[in-house]
């Protein structure tokens, strides 16, 4: 993003976009923090409660990953040519993400049964 914003400086939907991405990255580290916290917690203390924190935390994690995605599908035109690569990696990276979130979700919701 900031590649394809140093060939556009003045444009002023890359530079919102620059700052919902790092929006993004500012929630995603936190929560990923709570969720290794948390994560600790669970492993020492197989309550119902540390198990729902989790389940809320890695729920959240699950929603960033989401709005990345639909961040990174809706403004795909916006990239600089020479940038669609990483572009496209930074996609992949995301689903992959994305995917792991969504199976330790079920993993979480399947334990509680």
């Amino acid at each position: 993003m900031a590649i394809s914003r140093r060939h556009d400086a003045d444009n002023a939907v890359l530079a919102d976009l620059q700052a919902q991405l790092a929006d993004l990255v500012k929630s995603a580290l936190a929560l990923a923090q709570a969720d290794a916290l948390q994560f600790k917690r669970h492993l020492t203390n197989e309550s119902p409660a540390t198990g729902d924190a989790l389940l809320r935390t890695d729920q959240r994690i699950l929603d960033v990953c989401r709005k990345l995605d639909t961040l990174l599908d809706d403004n795909i035109h916006l990239i600089a040519e020479n940038m669609a690569g990483d572009w496209q990696a930074a996609r992949e990276l995301s689903h992959a993400s994305r995917v792991i979130q969504e199976g330790n979700v079920q993993e979480l919701k399947d334990a509680a049964i």
